[in-house]
This record gives C-alpha cells, structure tokens and sequence, in this order.
C-alpha cells in the first residue's frame, strides 16, 4: 500500500503568493469603482439641478 500524504521536496519549494500586491491590485480598482460611481452622482445631480422647475412640473403633470 502507497502512501499518499508523503510530501516531496518539490511541493515545498512552491513559491508563495506576493501578498502585498495581491492587497494593492485589490485597493487600486476599489479606488478606481469608488471614483466611476462618485462621478457619476455628481452627474446625475447636476442633470437634476439643471432640470429645475420644469422637471418638478413635469413629474406633477405625470402623476410622480
């Protein structure tokens, strides 16, 4: 019978993962998410204020 938990010299010399740029990759495109919807909030705010009054009137004409 063959065991099979035997572990070589070959499996041990497996590099490890480089964790801190694993960690900076993951924070980078955090940032880069955080900054798309940010801006577009401030899109979306700016096509709402420059609606004004009209965009009120129209939503109570629609029943909104």
């Amino acid at each position: 019978m063959v065991d099979t938990h035997i572990i070589t010299d070959e499996v041990m010399m497996m590099t490890e993962p480089d964790y801190k740029e694993m960690y900076l990759t993951l924070f980078r495109a955090s940032e880069e998410a955080l900054d798309i919807l940010i801006a577009a909030q401030r899109k979306c705010e700016e096509m709402y204020l420059a609606g004004g009054e009209g965009t009120a009137q129209a939503e109570e004409r629609a029943g909104n």
